[in-house]
């Protein structure tokens, strides 16, 4: 399987979002966003929206694409990425530690 981050400026963008419409299966996403659900923060990007499908669960499938994000903040340059979450667990496989407010900070 191969993870590719694709921006609306890239040439796969429209055919993505035409092929993602037209499945009737899911495998799983997440966002690279400046804001995420805390407001009046002065800290950004966020990795947001992480999701895999139950058929594609146990494959590791969040920690690719979460990389995928970390590799892409990287690439811009960006010395952290945040993730919102309620969920403890998840994230400390990737390298992420979480504060007490649930934010989970990756250094790049």
């Amino acid at each position: 399987m191969m993870i590719t981050g694709i921006t609306s400026d890239s040439p796969l963008w429209q055919s993505t979002i035409q092929y993602a419409d037209s499945c009737s299966w899911k495998a799983g996403y997440c966002t690279f966003a400046e804001t995420d659900s805390l407001p009046d923060v002065d800290y950004y990007p966020f990795i947001g929206f992480v999701f895999v499908d139950e058929n594609f669960r146990g494959e590791r499938l969040s920690q690719k694409l979460i990389n995928k994000a970390i590799d892409y903040a990287g690439e811009l340059r960006f010395r952290n990425i945040y993730i919102i979450s309620g969920e403890i667990g998840p994230y400390e496989k990737t390298g992420s530690y979480g504060n007490r407010e649930q934010v989970f900070i990756r250094e790049i």
